[in-house]
């Protein structure tokens, strides 16, 4: 799915589904953020390759203009206290015909005093798919876990 297109992996972690996407998926182009500058020089160590670039960066502050075909974000959002102002930047770092995967634990009720001591927020189903809705219009994958 994801071949010659561009792809930003936001709070990409080490960087593992980054590799997968550029050398599975075909990427013509995957650039890898995250804040945890030992994640990316192991990343880029362990899983480079020459379509691959990691950078250090916040997720909530990450911007570049009509940048990417398709934006992965798995597991990061709930983490992220301006979880608004990233899906806004995410609106304008996507490509207008674009594509933006997101996950995110679900839960029955919405939340803001999770169990998990770094979760900023769990949302119920619904209540994502509000969120979600408010910034990507039609243009989504939604992932969820239950």
């Amino acid at each position: 799915m994801a071949s010659n297109k561009t792809v930003l992996d936001i709070a990409c972690g080490c960087g593992y589904g980054s590799y997968l996407i550029a050398k599975e998926g075909g990427a013509e182009r995957v650039v890898g953020i995250d804040l945890n500058g030992d994640s990316i020089r192991y990343g880029n160590f362990r899983f480079g390759g020459s379509n691959i670039f990691r950078s250090v960066g916040d997720a909530q502050e990450f911007i570049q203009e009509d940048g990417f075909d398709y934006i992965v974000s798995f597991e990061t959002i709930e983490h992220l206290p301006k979880y608004e102002q990233f899906l806004m930047n995410m609106v304008k770092t996507l490509k207008k015909d674009g594509y933006f995967f997101v996950s995110t634990p679900i839960v029955k009720v919405s939340n803001s005093n999770c169990k998990n001591p770094y979760h900023v927020i769990e949302w119920s189903f619904d209540d994502f798919h509000k969120l979600i809705e408010k910034y990507f219009n039609n243009r989504i994958y939604l992932f969820t876990k239950y």
